[in-house]
């Protein structure tokens, strides 16, 4: 006599998948999380970094309009550039001028201010889930995260300017999976670049959830590889998602997360 099906066998299959995905949710233990527009809200810095553009542009007397560096930055970001301010100047002026710019704003370069949600959520991240910083930052950015008062929420740090390499790179991935001692089906990336983010660590095996928020929110997946398994509009939302007791968790209010079909 054969065995009837299991309930789980009995549905659809994208529903099946998402079941799955729920259960991936419910093993996490270490969170990875990105800095630019996750932590750190990079609107105004980016706004700032236009402007120092048209005036360091001025100054090697390429006279570049503003409208024309937003218009240039957008279509950096709508082409997956790599670099958005290098995609910006190479649209705008020749390589030699894009390239003494650049380094320029290097020099210029100061975080960018946190979100309000960031402290409260980190803290809260950190009371039941280790916590981590994967990002192409200099090691200064720990200090920053001091100031702004989230810094003793992170237990482990993971930067480009520390390492030698960074995003899209797997190695720091792989680097913050060691250190952390921890299996890649117990680990979330969270972040906004479907590029440097979500690629990357779901090739190895991190479950990723990204945050559509500031410049690239604008950015669709071109490949199933980029299709991240969970979207969340705000860190609050994830947080009230992950840290609640199962039982009190009302899976009919997503509050803006959401699980993202087709990704299995």
């Amino acid at each position: 006599m054969s065995i009837p099906p299991t309930r789980s066998d009995l549905l659809p299959r994208r529903l099946r998948d998402t079941n799955a995905l729920e259960n991936r949710l419910h093993r996490i233990r270490w969170l990875f999380f990105d800095v630019g527009s996750v932590l750190m809200d990079e609107t105004l810095g980016d706004e700032q970094t236009r402007k120092q553009i048209v005036r360091l542009l001025a100054l090697r007397g390429h006279r570049v309009p503003l409208a024309a560096i937003r218009s240039a930055w957008d279509a950096a970001i709508a082409s997956y550039d790599r670099h958005v301010v290098r995609g910006v100047l190479n649209r705008l002026v020749d390589e030699q001028t894009a390239v003494a710019v650049q380094q320029e704003l290097r020099n210029l370069s100061r975080p960018t201010p946190p979100y309000a949600e960031t402290k409260p959520t980190m803290e809260t991240f950190a009371k039941r889930f280790g916590t981590a910083v994967i990002a192409n930052q200099p090691a200064t950015i720990r200090e920053w995260a001091e100031i702004a008062g989230f810094g003793e929420a992170v237990h482990l740090w993971c930067l480009s300017g520390e390492l030698g390499f960074g995003k899209p790179d797997p190695r720091i991935f792989q680097y913050a999976l060691d250190r952390a001692a921890c299996d890649p089906k117990e680990a979330a990336m969270i972040g906004d670049r479907l590029d440097y983010d979500i690629t990357p660590a779901k090739k190895l095996g991190i479950l990723t959830i990204r945050i559509r928020r500031g410049p690239h929110a604008i950015q669709e997946p071109r490949a199933r590889e980029e299709m991240p398994d969970f979207t969340t509009a705000t860190l609050t939302a994830l947080c009230r998602r992950i840290c609640l007791p199962p039982e009190t968790t009302d899976t009919t209010d997503t509050g803006g997360f959401n699980v993202v079909q087709g990704t299995s």
